[in-house]
């Protein structure tokens, strides 16, 4: 790289631009259930997910949050939805934390309506929550509602899904969200749907999974989204996210994983996924095929805050960029 001094052209410091330093790849592990300890966690702890794998603890939300959805920008973390302190109460509750600054969590606003088992994704502008179990009735919803990251406030009516909907997962692109599987009339469901993230209405049908589960969880480039795992599934398969159809086998999970806490990296195309089921967590090359591996083999269990059913996020997720 030259040592040039003053004001650089536009094109010189783009020839440039993988010089210039990067910010240590990050991911946060957000909430959860404490464990063994019957009550619901407020830690938020950090994940580099460079090589070292090395783990922090980042700050603590404003309130306990678990059964919560996570998004982000590139500057802000969002989580909302899910269960309140007492471990038993949906709340309608949104947070947010600055992702560079270490330190509590603030008060965001409300969802229009308070559910846990609720997924959600977002752009860099704009975030999607969408379905979940209601608090009012204990059912599951078709809800799906809207904040602007860098704006506080309540959420927004969006639009609906095609059916009342829990425990799915879902991915973005810049421009598109997916919602994959997830839990309807008691069972299973292998249904994908999708929203254009900048407008506002109900969802189109997208395609199928390769198989029907609950539970599971989504990462993404801007290309590509692949979802993975579930109740009693390892299971991972993949669709280009700019079409529509049926997704096609990926690869496999090192085991059986379900409610996760996951993030991908534009810069890098890895997706993490950290489940209950495997602390070490699992990395996959987004933009390829083939099984997992394990993130971070040298991980204990002391090096998080044992929480079950938490939530994911990074300032560097693929539908940025």
């Amino acid at each position: 790289m030259p040592n040039y001094n003053g004001v650089w052209s536009l094109s010189t410091q783009y020839q440039y631009a993988a010089d210039w330093p990067q910010p240590p790849p990050i991911g946060f592990r957000v909430s959860g259930e404490a464990t063994g300890v019957g009550s619901v966690s407020n830690v938020i702890t950090v994940v580099n997910l460079s090589s070292s794998g090395a783990v922090a603890d980042f700050g603590d939300l404003n309130a306990a949050q678990s059964r919560a959805a996570a998004l982000s920008s590139t500057t802000r973390g969002i989580i909302g939805g899910g269960l309140g302190a007492n471990g038993s109460t949906k709340t309608d509750t949104i947070q947010y934390f600055t992702i560079g600054t270490s330190g509590s969590g603030s008060d965001f606003g409300n969802l229009s309506v308070g559910r846990t088992y609720i997924t959600a994704t977002s752009n860099i502008t704009r975030g999607i929550f969408a379905g979940g179990n209601a608090a009012s009735d204990g059912a599951s919803k078709d809800v799906m509602d809207y904040i602007t990251i860098a704006s506080a406030g309540n959420a927004t009516d969006f639009g609906n899904l095609s059916a009342v909907s829990e425990r799915s997962t879902s991915t973005s692109s810049t421009t598109r969200m997916i919602i994959g599987g997830g839990y309807r009339s008691s069972a299973a469901i292998n249904i994908m749907e999708y929203v254009t993230i900048g407008s506002t209405g109900n969802v189109t049908d997208f395609g199928d999974l390769t198989a029907a589960r609950q539970n599971l969880d989504a990462v993404s480039s801007n290309t590509r989204s692949v979802f993975a795992g579930g109740t009693s599934s390892n299971v991972i398969d993949y669709v280009t996210t700019a079409s529509t159809g049926n997704a096609a086998d990926f690869g496999d999970l090192t085991t059986n994983s379900r409610f996760f806490a996951d993030c991908s990296m534009s810069t890098k195309i890895t997706g993490f996924f950290f489940s209950r089921d495997n602390v070490d967590g699992e990395k996959i090359t987004i933009a390829s095929t083939g099984n997992a591996a394990d993130s971070f083999s040298d991980l204990a269990d002391s090096d998080f805050i044992q929480v079950a059913e938490t939530a994911g996020l990074t300032g560097l997720h693929g539908g940025l960029a």
